[in-house]
């Protein structure tokens, strides 16, 4: 049996990373802190490896001592106050794991990267309006700035067999940003920053498991992929589907882009007393802004034949029963 060491297991992505794993036979170690829940990693077919991605040698040592056969690295963090603490753990964490594979005798059959499109930013910059694999880099938030410096360490290492992956905006079940939205819609507000269309694109989170271990074992070494469903949706659109899966009436609001920067900023200073960085900061608003995040998936066609299960409707149902059902709305 086939070993695979997955980082950052505990998190959203990585708990369905982790069942798709399963699914496929794998025998599976996930990778995560000591103090990392494991609500949704109660499979006993789980074995666990507590990581300390600032020890170059114990990540060696576990290396060494597992001889994994495939590593799928999602640990990182997605927001912080300070670009230097996102630089450390989405970019400077990847390279020591890239070093102790180096440094060990464990000879790894594919390295992939949970990247995110972040890292190039959205296609406002682009000369065709999409962002494809002729786009240049341009991340326009911390985060996606720590995600680009990450890729250009993975695709330094010699004799490491590497994947990335770049996912657009991820939802589904356990998922907690977007929640806020369901919150809201829920509430009987739907609210639309600016007024101007904004073109959206999704990734149901079953799907981007498929597609992460179907690259893993199928595509060649040195592969790069924008990971979508393959669609463009309106901001409008995203609303509507949520609204009707819950069944409910809204007042529809525009909040004008100043204004929200202004709340964001207010957040902020809010956060310099409670110690929570707020999910919408002044940097997020980077992303908001964004007129459009269209994404060309042809090559997950190409290279394994992807066609999603999910796309955004059905998607959004089926989150809305997993929320009602697990009383998160």
């Amino acid at each position: 049996m086939e070993k695979i060491l997955i980082t950052g297991a505990s998190g959203f992505i990585g708990g369905f990373l982790v069942e798709e794993a399963l699914n496929r036979g794998l025998d599976v170690y996930a990778g995560i802190r000591k103090s990392s829940s494991k609500e949704f990693l109660s499979d006993p077919r789980i074995n666990f490896c507590y990581m300390d991605f600032r020890d170059t040698d114990h990540l060696s040592d576990l290396l060494t001592t597992h001889q994994f056969d495939y590593v799928i690295h999602n640990a990182g963090l997605t927001q912080a106050k300070t670009e230097e603490a996102l630089m450390e753990v989405n970019a400077e964490y990847l390279n020591n794991l890239l070093t102790a594979v180096a440094q060990s005798d464990n000879e790894l059959k594919k390295f992939s990267f949970m990247s995110s499109l972040a890292s190039y930013g959205p296609a406002d910059f682009q000369p065709k309006g999409i962002v494809d694999h002729e786009s240049v880099p341009n991340p326009v938030t911390k985060y996606g700035r720590s995600k680009l410096k990450g890729e250009e360490y993975l695709k330094s290492t010699k004799d490491i067999p590497w994947v990335i992956l770049r996912p657009t905006a991820v939802y589904g079940p356990r998922e907690h940003e977007l929640l806020t939205v369901f919150k809201s819609i829920n509430s009987g507000i739907e609210a639309k920053i600016g007024f101007a269309p904004q073109k959206l694109s999704f990734i149901y989170v079953y799907d981007l498991a498929r597609i992460t271990l179907d690259t893993l074992l199928q595509s060649d070494a040195g592969s790069e992929y924008f990971v979508g469903d393959g669609e463009i949706y309106e901001v409008t659109e995203f609303n509507r589907y949520i609204r009707e899966a819950l069944g409910k009436k809204t007042l529809k609001l525009s909040i004008p882009v100043p204004i929200m920067s202004g709340i964001a900023l207010l957040y902020e200073s809010i956060s310099k007393v409670t110690g929570n960085y707020p999910i919408v900061n002044l940097d997020k608003m980077n992303e908001i802004k964004a007129k459009s995040w269209q994404i060309d998936t042809n090559n997950l066609l190409k290279d394994i034949n992807f066609v999603p299960r999910f796309l955004l409707e059905d998607g959004i149902k089926d989150t809305v029963r997993w929320y009602k059902e697990n009383n998160w709305i």
